[in-house]
């Protein structure tokens, strides 16, 4: 959105809301049963005596009710406006099973039409029931390092651009040596995800060599325009890190201590050595889920392979067949302040970047760009505040806030955010007001 647009009249965040996404009618006008987005978007028209009582009926949605009502408030009270319950909000289900499964705050989700899972027990971690509460998994970290993170400003952004740098929560420095009360004979290095910024070399990002070569480009045409280009982490989902050496490795020496059946290995066997949809070709060679090669055949794998190989073990029937708990080994390899970040939130780490590649060090990644670390924000930003213009763009284009993630990970355009005075100020209000929290 450019600076030059201009500012509507909105007396409430209910108008702004329904300028972007259309009207919100009051409880008392619906005639079917309110859904639980019905509830919500209601707080931002309901008069307070009204509002406490909606909140007080939506306990079990965590914290997401108070701050919708904290952001209405403060928007009718300053005029500044923060988006972020009001999408969250949107994308709860409107009807029994509609976008069943969908994360809210804390791991908890929504099964549909008020129905809640027990969020101790559900997380994105996994697609199935945990086997255990998340407090209660257990990881032990070898030879960690010492971090070199820093935290910075967002003014030492402003006047430049930003383009998301996508990726998995994996942890860096270390390596780990136990999984729950599974001991890991053969380490598991941890390369990063975001912290693979503040290593050390020259390398602010890797990927594979196309994604990285698309990312050059694009660099080069923004210096040429804005200047500086900043990449941001942005985190992928809870599951992402499946395409990485980080759950291979994991689950492969997992593996070595699980008592599956005779059974259940030759199931996984045929679904690894079958396509399963365009996602997931057939696992040529596969050399059996027994083997002991099995953790060498997956480093050298495609990383779709790697990807296959732990969600076709992250199903029900498989823990029955004495597998591993795949969820246990995600939280092992995923940095613990990562896990229960937003999808696309961003700015836990920063770099400058420079159009240039080369071979990167991380062993699923093949091809880095070059560029600076410069810090981070201490936190991570949710992506309608850290990517405003982009997510305005989506809105504009007709796609619901329920699309954006998808959006961003296919790289569609707009691709960049001007970090200009309104993005400022967006990002200061936000950490400012998280700041003051108790």
């Amino acid at each position: 959105m450019a600076d030059e647009e201009p500012r509507r009249d909105y007396k409430s965040a209910a108008d702004l809301l329904r300028d972007r996404y259309g009207e919100f009618r009051p409880l008392g006008e619906l005639k079917r049963t309110p859904s639980i987005s019905d509830k919500l978007l209601a707080l931002a028209t309901a008069p307070a005596k009204t509002a406490v009582k909606i909140v007080s009926g939506l306990a079990d949605l965590g914290t997401l009710p108070m701050r919708a009502m904290d952001a209405n408030q403060r928007y009718m009270e300053t005029g500044q406006y923060d988006p972020a319950p009001f999408v969250e909000a949107a994308m709860l289900p409107t009807g029994a099973g509609a976008f069943a499964g969908v994360p809210r705050a804390a791991g908890e989700t929504v099964l549909g039409a008020g129905a809640v899972r027990d969020p101790a027990m559900w997380h994105g971690l996994s697609e199935v029931k945990l086997r255990k509460p998340l407090a209660e998994m257990e990881r032990t970290i070898v030879n960690p390092r010492a971090s070199t993170e820093r935290v910075i400003s967002p003014e030492q952004l402003q006047g430049n651009v930003l383009l998301p740098a996508l990726g998995d929560r994996a942890a860096i420095g270390g390596q780990v040596s136990r999984i729950g009360d599974v001991p890991i004979s053969n380490p598991v290095d941890l390369q990063g995800g975001h912290g693979f910024m503040s290593a050390e070399g020259p390398h602010a990002w890797a990927s594979e060599k196309g994604r990285m070569t698309t990312m050059a480009n694009r660099v080069r045409r923004l210096q040429d325009e804005y200047g500086n280009v900043y990449a941001p982490y942005t985190a992928m989902g809870e599951r992402a890190v499946d395409f990485s050496h980080h759950m291979s490795d994991a689950l492969s020496e997992m593996l070595k201590h699980a008592p599956v059946t005779g059974k259940g290995a030759a199931e996984f066997d045929a679904l690894m050595r079958a396509p399963r949809g365009k996602d997931f070709p057939a696992a040529e060679s596969w050399p059996g889920v027994t083997s002991p090669d099995l953790r060498d055949y997956l480093i050298n794998a495609p990383g779709v392979i790697r990807a296959k190989f732990a969600k076709e073990m992250d199903k029900a029937r498989f823990a029955k067949e004495g597998f591993p708990d795949v969820a246990e080994a995600r939280f092992a390899v995923t940095d613990p302040r990562l896990l229960n970040t937003p999808s696309m939130a961003s700015g836990l780490s920063i770099s400058r970047l420079d159009p240039v590649t080369s071979a990167s060090p991380h062993r699923t990644y093949s091809t880095g760009i070059h560029g600076d670390y410069v810090g981070g924000f201490g936190q991570s930003i949710p992506k309608e505040v850290m990517f405003p213009d982009i997510a305005a763009a989506y809105a504009e284009q007709g796609y619901k806030p329920q699309q954006f993630n998808y959006l961003l990970e296919r790289g569609t355009a707009p691709v960049y955010q001007e970090t200009n005075q309104r993005w400022l100020d967006t990002v200061m209000d936000y950490i400012n007001r998280g700041r003051a929290e108790p």
